[in-house]
């Protein structure tokens, strides 16, 4: 009856009694659906306690796969198989015969067969390695290639498992997504159960998330891990809490490393507790300016304060002179509020116009009408502003400036409607909008720049200063006083910064001094030249503090000695010139007491001599002073230093805010959370958010030759 059949029978753990019913005509090749009484084999009696239906013909080659442990091969138990001692469900391919089943073990994703001497082997697409499968009639299953995948025996797959867990380091760097191919139940079977790294998992969870920590212990979370893995035990606050600061320090411990490493000097935006955090971080010796967000009312002290207490630790470059950089982009949303504020009553007159037209369909649809009565030219849609955003308030005020006729005849012709603006009042915002749009196409380009460097922010800011200097004595008393109110604040920030800008710009082989002589001279007049003058003075004391410090490497610039003199070793070379016949002496001669008696130029003044580049909007400064580091391996150092000073600390998505900074609110949950704890969850958050990822698994899939 079993003739040709290979049967895998169970272990003493067999349930009596169970179904199992083989269908009436079984051709060959037929599959068979099982719903049968197990064979109870426990006492050996194959027909104990089981019904088989008569006139059943079972099919030559086909396999039934009970559990592990014995296998009947027709007549002959299967004594060479290997066989799994675990729970696994150990699978025998069938023999040879006309129509082959297609193989649904998950086994074959990671082997394929190949034939050698009558024997057919099983081969790891991973290692390469040569396992057993079939010899003749024998079969020696797929337990052990499932061990050799799931267990970490195969060397390759056992190197990707960290990987393709999310990290290398032992779950401590960036935490990649999830692979989208998922794996068979199978294979999870045996897959090992860290818990360690899944609570380290789920510390980066919380701080990534801004999860509380108290999660651990809400009802919820915790039914949730235990139907995920009812083994994971979910440790409570004080230890999540604990957990949080361990990786904040190892995070914090990388980052010192990365911070020592950096060849030139730190700007960044700190707190007050600067002067005592600077050697905590690694940068006592690397400081070289401090962005910060603070009013121009207590910028002054803030300065000469935190100057003061750096220099005590002679840290500051340039006697502090950049030490402190206000925000521009800060600037530039406080003078926009004061721009909105000197018009609010008009633009609360056009939000509610707005919104009186957008109350309804007819509304809309009778104002349309007025509008191509009117012929209107425009097609600028009607929007209303976002509090605190004032571009949305710039972008309304200009679609409602195109229809100021419009909502003149709106209020004649719609009794419900009585909040149109004044004639004075159109004209005050006019006023009032060509100012924002100023300080909007400054934010614009500046937005335009994925990452924008020193340089750019002198256009803006030179052009906003001209601008509102002159419109201080126009005659009309609406736009003088605007920009009065903008000097005030503008004018603050020009005089506290604009040398550096300048500095700044003069790193742009575009137009290094030649745009501060040209703009000064717009700004001042005739008094720029003392103004460009004080530019000149600052680059180049700036520049002889980087010539005494050592480069990094031997220069391939030879540098002239403090007092203008070349070093002793050029001098012979140039006193005592190679002969190239006795024509030419006399001109070597020549040339050598020309050198002789000429001061060589720095590499400052070199620079500043040669002819501009020429403006293409693709140039990239920083690969030009990169690629010009033999030319000038000093001034490039000063270069990277200027270049990379943060004038605005506002992200691009942020910068239309009125709050002028990212700066989060504290929730009162985070209130009341100690203070290494609250710095330990941003801080991290920071870092692994920023981490480069991790490197992918190298992909298992064999290259075909």
């Amino acid at each position: 009856m079993f003739e040709g059949c290979d049967i895998m029978l169970g272990t003493n753990e067999m349930v009596d009694s169970s179904q199992m019913i083989i269908g009436d005509k079984m051709g060959q090749g037929d599959e068979i659906t099982l719903d049968y009484k197990v064979v109870d084999i426990h006492d050996n009696n194959m027909a104990h306690n089981s019904e088989f239906f008569p006139g059943s013909n079972m099919d030559q080659g086909y396999e039934m796969i009970h559990y592990d442990q014995r296998v009947l091969h027709g007549s002959e138990m299967a004594q060479d198989s290997e066989i799994d001692n675990g729970n696994d469900t150990a699978e025998v391919a069938p023999p040879t015969s006309s129509r082959r089943r297609r193989k649904k073990s998950m086994v074959w994703e990671h082997f394929t067969t190949e034939e050698s001497e009558g024997c057919i082997k099983a081969c790891c697409n991973h290692c390469k390695g040569v396992f057993a499968y079939s010899s003749g009639s024998k079969m020696a299953g797929t337990s052990h290639l499932k061990r050799h995948i799931t267990q970490g025996h195969c060397p390759v797959m056992k190197s990707q498992e960290p990987l393709a867990r999310g990290t290398g380091n032992g779950g401590e760097g960036t935490i990649e997504k999830p692979s989208k191919k998922r794996r068979t139940s199978t294979g999870y079977a045996n897959a090992p159960f860290n818990p360690d790294l899944s609570s380290s998992y789920l510390a980066k969870m919380i701080i990534l998330h801004d999860y509380p920590l108290h999660i651990v212990q809400q009802p919820t979370f915790l039914s949730f891990i235990e139907g995920l893995q009812p083994r994971f035990k979910v440790v409570n606050t004080d230890a999540m809490e604990a957990q949080v600061y361990a990786i904040y320090l190892k995070e914090r411990d990388n980052m010192l490393k990365e911070v020592g490493n950096i060849p030139g000097r730190i700007k960044n935006a700190v707190s007050e507790a600067i002067s005592r955090s600077l050697p905590k971080w690694n940068m006592a010796d690397k400081l070289f300016t401090i962005t910060g967000d603070y009013e121009p009312s207590s910028h002054d002290i803030y300065s000469v304060n935190l100057r003061d207490e750096l220099s005590k630790m002679n840290i500051p470059m340039l006697r502090g002179q950049f030490l402190v950089v206000r925000c521009y982009s800060h600037v530039l949303n406080a003078a926009a509020s004061d721009v909105t504020a000197s018009v609010q009553s008009v633009i609360y007159k056009i939000r509610e116009s707005i919104k009186f037209i957008k109350s309804c369909t007819s509304h809309e649809q009778q104002f349309t009408n007025i509008i191509q009565q009117l012929q209107i030219p425009s097609n600028k849609t009607l929007c209303l502003d976002i509090i605190g955003q004032w571009n949305k308030t710039y972008l309304m005020l200009m679609a409602a400036l195109d229809y100021k006729q419009a909502f003149t005849v709106l209020e004649k012709s719609n009794d419900n409607y009585n909040q149109a603006p004044s004639a004075v009042d159109w004209e005050e915002v006019e006023v009032a909008f060509s100012y924002l749009k100023l300080l909007y196409d400054s934010a614009h380009n500046i937005m335009a720049t994925e990452d924008p460097t020193a340089n750019i922010f002198f256009h803006e800011a030179w052009t906003i200063q001209r601008e509102i200097s002159s419109a201080t004595d126009l005659q009309d008393p609406i736009s003088s006083k605007i920009a009065k109110d903008m000097h005030e604040r503008f004018d603050k920030y020009w005089k506290d910064c604009n040398v550096m800008l300048a500095i700044a710009v003069l790193m742009d082989p575009r137009f290094k001094m030649k745009i501060v002589e040209f703009s000064y001279t717009k700004i001042y007049g005739l008094k720029g030249i003392k103004y460009v003058k004080v530019v000149d003075d600052a680059v180049h004391e700036l520049y002889k503090e980087y010539v005494r410090q050592p480069l990094p490497l031997a220069p391939a610039h030879i540098e002239q000695g403090a007092n203008g003199d070349l070093p002793t070793d050029e001098k012979e070379i140039l006193t005592n010139p190679p002969s190239n016949g006795s024509v030419l002496s006399d001109f070597d001669i020549y040339l050598s007491e020309v050198a002789l008696s000429q001061i060589p130029k720095s590499e400052l003044d070199q620079y500043l001599d040669e002819a501009l580049l020429p403006r293409i909007p693709e140039f990239d400064i920083l690969k030009w002073w990169n690629l010009s580091a033999l030319k000038y391996p000093t001034l490039s150092r000063m270069a990277r230093d200027v270049l990379a000073i943060p004038v605005s600390t506002v992200g691009r998505g942020s910068i239309f805010s009125s709050a002028g900074t990212e700066a989060r609110m504290l929730d009162d949950y985070r209130s009341s959370l100690q203070p290494e704890t609250l710095e330990a969850l941003v801080c991290t958050k920071d870092w692994l958010q920023n981490s480069p990822p991790a490197p992918k698994p190298a992909s298992s899939t064999p290259e075909k030759k």
